[in-house]
């Protein structure tokens, strides 16, 4: 039963490493010259959509015939 319980901590852990690989690799993309991420701080909180940030935030907008939307932001 120990080496049953061990083989899943080990698992686990392997697990969890990487989780803190992809953390870290997320963590120096970012930073605070991100033209994306200075805009949406600039802002804080948003709870809903304006036309200022739409503009700010979006690069391309598409509507399509079936009424689907598209988008591309500014990255």
């Amino acid at each position: 039963m120990k080496l049953s319980f061990d083989e899943k901590v080990d698992a686990l852990q392997t697990v969890v490493d990487n989780i803190k690989d992809k953390i870290n690799t997320l963590a120096r993309g970012v930073n605070s010259a991100d033209p994306y991420l200075t805009t949406f701080l600039k802002h804080k909180n948003i709870t809903e959509l304006n036309r200022g940030i739409v503009v700010e935030l979006i690069n391309t907008l598409y509507v399509h015939e079936d009424g689907q939307i598209t988008y591309r932001i500014f990255l």
